[in-house]
């Protein structure tokens, strides 16, 4: 085993604009899923809510896994073009279902 594996199971391979960039790519898409989690229970209530909410969590799931699997899990870090693939995707399904969830929402009103 080389030098030079064991510094890509580290991540010597991913240059640090790539990292920044899914590292915020990250943060968007928990912040969208989370909206879209209160926008599923809000519009589907409790166990149709929950239901979606499985789905919901898929977008995080992809981009924790395209960012950090080989921090976590001590596996080989995919490559760069991998991770901010996976980000990307992860942010473009999560800003999706945050529009499909608002884009014909009635809010009800608190005065009855």
């Amino acid at each position: 085993m080389g030098a030079r594996s064991a510094g890509r199971r580290h991540g010597e391979a991913l240059p640090i604009l790539a990292f920044l960039g899914t590292q915020i790519a990250l943060c968007i898409v928990y912040v969208f899923a989370g909206n879209a989690i209160a926008l599923g229970y809000y519009r589907f209530g409790g166990w149709r809510g929950t239901g979606v909410l499985i789905v919901l969590l898929l977008p995080p799931a992809l981009a924790e896994y395209a960012s950090a699997a080989g921090l976590v899990t001590g596996l080989e870090l995919p490559s760069t073009a991998v991770v901010v693939a996976g980000s990307a995707l992860a942010l473009a399904v999560s800003a999706a279902a945050v529009w499909f969830l608002l884009r014909d929402l009635q809010v009800r009103s608190s005065s009855g």
